[in-house]
């Protein structure tokens, strides 16, 4: 008879990979909201003190969702990609609004166009 048990290094490694993946998805999350944060600050002065970040992964891509104190009706969102050069390109989507808030979602519309 022959064991089907899976060896221990097998788990190990698949552990490990799984890991390790993990670990890259955590780090590009950090990053490209870092780069969202700073592109928010150089371009209109908005503080990472005034708001609270969201972050979802979605078919579209890296979805940033801003909920900014003095605003609690709306959520910004924003979708941080890769163009050609493998640079980080902000692109702001819109904005839904709770309630009856007068508010519209807006068409894309990429901040950092020089990059």
């Amino acid at each position: 008879m022959t064991s089907t048990r899976n060896s221990p290094k097998l788990q190990i490694t698949f552990a490990l990979f799984m890991l390790g993946a993990v670990l890259l998805l955590l780090r590009e999350v950090y990053e490209r909201e870092t780069f969202l944060n700073e592109t928010l600050y150089e371009q209109f002065s908005i503080e990472k003190s005034d708001y609270d970040v969201e972050f979802e992964i979605n078919h579209f891509g890296y979805l940033y969702r801003l909920d900014f104190e003095d605003e609690t009706r709306v959520a910004y969102e924003f979708f941080v990609k890769t163009n050609e050069d493998n640079a980080y390109v902000v692109t702001y989507y819109g904005h839904n609004s709770y309630g009856d808030s007068p508010l519209r979602e807006d068409e894309f519309m990429t901040l950092n166009e020089g990059y």
